[in-house]
């Protein structure tokens, strides 16, 4: 919520209207988390704004199977270095979503500007709420300048050209390396005793369904 104004008028451009979906929840200790989605949802609940966004709670791995199906634009900002693993970004791949995210986790190896896009320097800031301020002007400014003026550039047939030529570079680099990070995983892990299975991947009925960003 850095820029509320800014973020509305993104959302409700009458030329090029955006939908968001927000997915989280908060620990019961996080004092922090759990103001911040509640400005989300005052902020969501304005009559303006509530066209355009929809707010998921229990933000859980069932509730991800069916987001990563029906996404364009897949958006992770964690703070570096606090990015678990990004699997998420990961499942979105096969059903021809694109990743816009922190350069953290995977995305740090994975990115070129080819399949997606990034934010950050790929440098820790700790809790500096100024670089939160810079990195929020920086999605601000790829969303507007350069996301959904892809997306909605379209050819004589009504195909945003650009935007799909992205999403199968995305597909065709990113699939292989997805599949290697699942991989690695459980070899890593299983040093420290059982763990349980993974999240089959890549999710069953993936079939892409556009909906928007």
């Amino acid at each position: 919520m850095h820029n509320p104004e800014r973020l509305l008028r993104l959302l409700a451009d009458p030329e090029r209207p955006v939908q968001l979906g927000i997915a989280g929840k908060a620990h019961p200790e996080d004092r922090a988390g759990q103001a911040l989605i509640q400005e989300w949802m005052h902020f969501i609940r304005q009559p303006e704004t509530r066209p355009h966004i929809v707010f998921l709670s229990d933000y859980d791995m069932l509730l991800t199977e069916h987001l990563v199906q029906g996404v364009d634009l897949w958006i992770n900002t964690p703070r570096r270095p606090w990015e678990a693993s990004g699997t998420s970004g990961m499942k979105v791949l096969v059903n021809g979503g694109i990743n816009l995210s922190e350069l953290d986790g995977w995305w740090a190896e994975a990115y070129t500007s080819e399949v997606g896009w990034a934010l950050g320097d790929g440098q820790e800031h700790g809790d500096d709420p100024a670089w939160d301020d810079v990195e929020a002007d920086a999605l601000y400014d790829l969303l507007e300048r350069e996301v959904v003026p892809e997306f909605y550039d379209r050819d004589e047939n009504g195909i945003p050209t650009a935007w799909v030529k992205r999403m199968r570079e995305s597909m065709a680099r990113l699939t292989p390396l997805a599949k290697r990070h699942k991989i690695r995983l459980p070899r890593a892990m299983s040093r420290f005793g059982k763990i349980h299975e993974p999240t089959t991947w890549p999710p069953r009925d993936s079939k892409h369904s556009s909906r928007g960003l």
